[in-house]
């Protein structure tokens, strides 16, 4: 079909598609379509009623996201379609927006973005998207001088809404703020932090990638998600400063694994009223179920778990890359964490029963085993249930 082209001021879009993709009804998606630009292609879903944007591919400065595609109002933004290289520098999103899915710019520069003001949805204000009561930001667009300052009406900081924006470099929270959600600033180059006392939910994975060495937990804070502190992707830095301590509040209920792996600590405390948690230096141990909660990066050479320690879950000690020498207590029955790649020498006390991890220690590891442990044995060289002279080997054999 012939190309349909809109001018608008500077900016130019060629439309151009074929209906390729249809259900037995001619219902619900009933295209797929492109819009040619004039460096790119912005590609969309066209539904009965509305279309959404999955996807754009090219190097334009500027973009005007058209209002309508094929007769049908653009509603919806879906995830990261601005994977771009750093090129796009103003955007104008669809007047009739309803939903973006996640952040919708896997940020990599700084971009102006507009938005109609009639939109009932969403208002744009210093480089952020909020929602229409100021109540929520969904995305960050850019930062002036490496800040990113968010207004008191904030209450919710969206998923992954400044995720990789590596200009970031710090934040002033919103004074109401209760919520950030998962991946909020994932990736960013955010290293101190001052959380808000308003804040009391803190995702999973929220500054992950971050380097951040050392964080003050706000009292009134009670759930971190997983991975909340992660340096997943941010080289440890071998001159940082003496480990330090990281107190937890009363008011925290809830801990993700791996919340703390990226920060330098190498101990816990646990603020006086918190009866979820108690700390025994690097150790943090749910009373309810006496697992392991988290343990702290900065512990280094010969350490022990507290005896009174019933399970280790997945996420909780692997991070700890500077651990030689781990001794297992007499109450540990539950392994479910593999051991940190630096671990030489591993001591098992007489309650270990179940394990799913042991299984890729390196061979070099010495494994000494409680002779009081009626579960597991040393057995040529590899560690296997008690008396069964069988295949399930918690340790594999050096391979030649």
């Amino acid at each position: 079909e012939d190309p349909k082209q809109t001018n608008a001021g500077e900016y130019t879009n060629n439309i151009t598609g074929t209906a390729v993709v249809r259900d037995a009804e001619g219902n619900d998606v009933t295209s797929e379509f492109a819009v040619h630009t004039e460096n790119g292609v912005l590609s969309y879903l066209i539904y009965n009623d509305h279309a959404v944007l999955e996807s754009y591919e090219g190097t334009d400065a500027a973009l005007e996201l058209p209002d309508e595609v094929e007769n049908v109002p653009v509603t919806e933004i879906s995830r990261y379609p601005f994977d771009e290289d750093g090129s796009l520098t103003r955007l104008k999103l669809p007047a009739g927006l309803e939903t973006i899915e996640f952040s919708p710019y896997n940020q990599r520069s700084n971009v102006t973005v507009t938005l109609d003001s009639s939109n009932p949805n969403f208002t744009v204000q210093d480089g952020m998207l909020l929602s229409k009561d100021g109540k929520k930001l969904v995305a960050v667009f850019g930062v002036t001088n490496g800040t990113l300052i968010i207004p008191d009406t904030v209450e919710t900081v969206g998923e992954r809404a400044a995720a990789q924006l590596s200009d970031l470099k710090t934040v002033r929270f919103s004074q109401n703020l209760h919520t950030i959600d998962d991946g909020a600033f994932a990736g960013t180059g955010i290293s101190t932090l001052s959380l808000p006392t308003s804040l009391r939910t803190l995702g999973s994975y929220a500054f992950e990638g971050c380097p951040i060495q050392s964080v003050t937990l706000p009292e009134g804070l009670e759930t971190i998600g997983s991975r909340a502190f992660n340096r997943y992707g941010v080289q440890k830095d071998e001159s940082q400063s003496k480990p330090g301590t990281l107190t937890i509040p009363a008011s925290v209920r809830e801990i993700g694994w791996s919340a703390f792996a990226g920060l330098n600590i190498d101990k816990f405390t646990v603020a006086v009223g918190n009866p979820f948690f108690l700390a025994e230096g690097g150790f943090l141990v749910r009373t309810g179920d006496q697992a392991l909660a988290a343990v702290a990066p900065g512990l280094t050479g010969s350490v022990a778990v507290p005896e009174g320690v019933f399970s280790i879950p997945y996420g909780t000690i692997s991070h700890c890359d500077g651990i030689t020498e781990l001794t297992l207590p007499d109450s540990l029955v539950t392994l479910s964490d593999s051991m940190p790649w630096t671990l030489q020498r591993l001591v098992v006390g007489k309650g270990l029963a179940e394990w799913s991890e042991l299984g890729y220690l390196s061979s070099n590891v010495e494994v000494v085993i409680s002779a009081d442990n009626p579960n597991v044995e040393v057995l040529d060289g590899q560690v296997v249930h008690r008396g069964a002279g069988q295949t399930n080997a918690l340790k594999r054999t050096a391979h030649t």
